[in-house]
């Protein structure tokens, strides 16, 4: 070990930050600020908001955003989320795609695997 061309190269230990480690951390800190602003908020309930809710303006539809409570009663259905059935159309449409998709990626499988039998 005395002769080995990297002697002293590697015997330190590093033991580096991750990438799990530093969105924990940033995930952490806009936590805090998002704490510390609703503080802020909560001391001072006059001033505007910009966003108007916490998760910084920005919601997905059909998850628990306000759309729920702006959409009126019979417009969305008896309670559930966003779904909606897939007419008799789509229906033979997605079949047709899926069909399609299937035989070409057989075609190109057997493509490749035929030149690399010659």
């Amino acid at each position: 070990m005395d002769r080995s061309p990297v002697l002293g190269v590697y015997d330190e230990d590093i033991d580096r930050e991750s990438a799990f480690e530093m969105l924990a951390a940033k995930a952490k800190q806009a936590s805090d600020g998002a704490a510390s602003k609703q503080a802020q908020d909560d001391l001072d309930p006059d001033r505007p908001t910009a966003s108007g809710s916490s998760t910084g303006g920005w919601t997905l539809p059909g998850f628990g955003g306000d759309e729920a409570e702006e959409a009126p009663k019979g417009k969305r259905g008896s309670g559930r989320s966003g779904y909606q059935r897939e007419t008799v159309v789509e229906a033979a449409l997605k079949s047709v795609a899926r069909t399609v998709a299937t035989q070409l990626g057989q075609a190109l499988v057997r493509g490749i695997l035929g030149s690399l039998k010659r």
